[in-house]
């Protein structure tokens, strides 16, 4: 009866032990019966058009920047928009500082300033 009742014992234990690991695999069901399909086109062209818009500026882009070119102008040469680091004023006094990433060394960057959406200023740190 004692080997009996081991028996019994340990394979309760090994079923507790199998649905509880069963129950913790994470992720989750598709309980809507329908299949389970997503629409790539949205992705694909979104990815591509992230793919296409440059994150970094080069040494030579950024000496063909000139006081004067507007913000678009900038972007399309660079391939890319800057991230706005600073903003002052407003109407014709209005000042904005953009930051883009550079080609180069760690840290590599230029700053571009615009005085009512118009190149004033310029800056760059290691681009190459």
């Amino acid at each position: 009866m004692n080997k009996m009742f081991k028996f019994v014992a340990i394979m309760a234990i090994a079923v507790v032990v199998a649905m509880m690991a069963g129950c913790s695999k994470g992720g989750t069901a598709n309980t809507t019966n329908q299949p389970n399909t997503t629409d790539s086109s949205n992705t694909v062209s979104k990815k591509e058009a992230k793919k296409n818009e440059k994150n970094s500026i080069t040494k030579a882009e950024f000496d063909q920047i000139k006081n004067g070119m507007s913000k678009e102008e900038v972007d399309q040469l660079v391939g890319g928009k800057g991230k706005l680091q600073d903003q002052s004023g407003d109407g014709d006094q209005k000042t904005e500082v953009y930051k883009y990433k550079g080609e180069g060394t760690v840290g590599a960057n230029a700053r571009i300033t615009f005085k009512n959406g118009k190149v004033t200023d310029k800056q760059q740190t290691e681009l190459k």
